[in-house]
């Protein structure tokens, strides 16, 4: 069996995520919470770090043969994968492609029962500092721009003989 699920942005992820939460009990995380993981997303200048960590212990009664359980469960793995728009600096991901810039995560399911796993990496904010230097550029020519204006205006009238 195989599900896939993808997001073009990771923002939207936790939205989509939500939705599948019981109406009635809105705060209860639900099963594809669960097994998607809780994403975090933080900008520390000049990149990006994520992380996730995917605990479904809670999905296991507790009450059941987990020896057993694993046993039956064989090889079944879960992949979580992330495409990015610049190569990763920093992570922790089982497989990468040749350009570094999609991470491969598998974890063994008989293994996530006995707790969390997690995933990381930190990568460089795609462009960054051309969008800053064409911000700075523009900045200074409105400055400049905005000089020049109260210059004029605050020229006296020409008189005409």
């Amino acid at each position: 069996m195989r599900a896939e699920v993808t997001f073009d942005d990771a923002r939207g992820v936790g939205n989509f995520l939500k939705s599948f939460r019981d109406p009635r009990n809105p705060s209860v995380e639900s099963t594809e919470e669960i097994v998607l993981g809780s994403p975090n997303l933080e900008f520390n200048f000049p990149d990006l770090n994520f992380s996730r960590e995917v605990d479904i212990s809670s999905l296991v009664p507790p009450e059941s043969n987990n020896l057993l359980t694993k046993k039956l469960l064989g090889n079944a793995a879960i992949k979580y994968r992330i495409h990015l728009p610049t190569p990763a600096a920093n992570h922790d991901a089982k497989q990468v492609s040749a350009d570094g810039k999609t991470l491969e995560w598998e974890f063994p399911v008989a293994t996530m029962m006995d707790g969390p796993v997690e995933m990381n990496l930190t990568a460089p904010l795609p462009r960054l500092s051309l969008y800053l230097t064409l911000a700075g550029v523009v900045l200074l020519l409105l400055a400049i721009a905005f000089l020049a204006f109260l210059k004029l205006r605050s020229r006296p009238p020409s008189t005409q003989l």
